[in-house]
């Protein structure tokens, strides 16, 4: 019998959106890994996660937050989910949900997970913001939901405050644990997905024919992919070892703040070359980098220029040309042409940075050494975080 599935029109095998990416020497390094390079087929399988979406949030959204000013309803669902109470079902059952821990999460990996986060310090933020983020934006799909709520308008500078916010606060120190900084963000965090949800399909020209559900599994999984495997490949670009202990516990951390967001920790990779096939698989199947993406790429070169630190223009042009040194050096000058981005008058910067890291990064096979650099690590991403946030202000 032959059953017939939905498939959107955003969908589409043998796309070029990451064409380049794949030929580029990163790519072809990670494609190698695998025993063979996936049959593009096999993205068929997932064409239902288009469609799937965070049920049980959502229908936290309708019971709560419809009819109450935003922020208070948040603040209030918040609250209950990290007491473990809820005036509604379904705000009790997220509660039940969210500060349950499920049997297969193991503490001594999520540590190890969030040591390596801690340890990349400044370099994991740089990678965060001119590798991972600037490379989601070659798919014209992923980012619709954006668009669709106004982010664009927003401004970049909140947009990588909010990101910084989110990274720093789920990869402290025993932050997922109930009620801490890192598992209350990724409440909140699941909450806002939600409401962006309804309120897209509610007051937006919105249609799931042809793009799926708004925030939907598989894009999900696609920007968790970006905070584990892209930020990993990232971090061994500028001269950051990882190994394969480190990878898997990093991946770890990433399936539970996934099921504390919202995914299905089935659908979410366990290691390395799982990881590879599923970005292979989705980025095969994505519309190609559209008017839209362009328009976040270049929001987010301008960011510099329009953040209020540092005072100077010269400074910040300068800093916008460091920015320009990391996306041509991770996402290659194919890729960021694609997306419009002026070429780096200093080229040289990337890779100098990548220099030192490698000295320090020998230094860190001595452990008293490797703990010095996870604490000036986290102290160098508290200051980024801080002066962002400043940003705001």
């Amino acid at each position: 019998m032959v059953v017939l599935i939905d498939i959107p029109s955003r969908f589409s095998l043998h796309t070029n959106a990451f064409a380049d990416f794949w030929n580029s020497e990163d790519g072809r390094e990670m494609l190698n890994l695998l025993p063979a390079t996936p049959k593009l087929d096999l993205a068929k399988e997932s064409i239902p996660l288009l469609f799937a979406k965070d049920d049980l949030a959502d229908e936290v959204i309708d019971d709560i937050f419809l009819g109450k000013p935003f922020g208070e309803a948040l603040q209030f669902a918040t609250d209950c989910i990290a007491n473990g109470t809820g005036e509604s079902a379904s705000l009790r059952e997220l509660a039940r949900q969210m500060t349950t821990v499920p049997d297969w999460v193991n503490t001594d990996l999520l540590d190890l997970g969030r040591k390596v986060c801690q340890r990349s310090g400044k370099s994991g933020l740089i990678v965060l913001r001119n590798y991972s983020l600037m490379l989601g934006y070659q798919s014209a799909a992923i980012n619709k939901p954006l668009i669709a709520t106004g982010a664009l308008h927003s401004g970049a500078v909140k947009r990588i405050a909010d990101t910084t916010n989110f990274w720093y606060a789920v990869t402290g120190t025993n932050a997922l644990q109930r009620g801490n900084e890192g598992f209350n963000y990724c409440v909140r965090t699941r909450l806002v997905h939600a409401y962006s949800r309804v309120m897209i399909k509610q007051k937006l020209d919105w249609s799931i024919d042809q793009q799926g559900e708004p925030l939907n599994f598989w894009d999900m999984v696609a920007t968790y992919l970006g905070f584990s495997l892209v930020f990993m490949r990232g971090l061994q670009n500028l001269g950051i070892s990882v190994t394969e202990d480190e990878s898997d516990a990093v991946y770890h951390l990433w399936k539970y703040i996934g099921y504390l967001i919202g995914i299905p920790p089935e659908i979410m990779p366990d290691n390395n070359l799982a990881a590879i096939k599923s970005l292979y698989l989705w980025s095969k199947t994505q519309p190609e980098a559209d008017a839209d993406s362009i328009a976040l790429a270049h929001a987010l070169h301008l960011e510099p220029l329009k953040a209020p630190w540092p005072a100077r223009l010269s400074q910040k042009k300068f800093i916008q040309q460091v920015n320009l040194s990391f996306n041509y050096h991770l996402i290659g000058s194919r890729s960021c042409k694609i997306l419009q981005l002026p070429e780096p008058k200093s080229k040289w910067i990337a890779k100098a940075v990548r220099n030192v890291n490698r000295i320090d990064d020998a230094l860190g096979k001595m452990q008293w050494y490797r703990v010095l650099q996870i604490r000036r690590g986290r102290a160098d991403q508290l200051v980024i975080r801080n002066r962002v946030n400043m940003q705001q202000s």
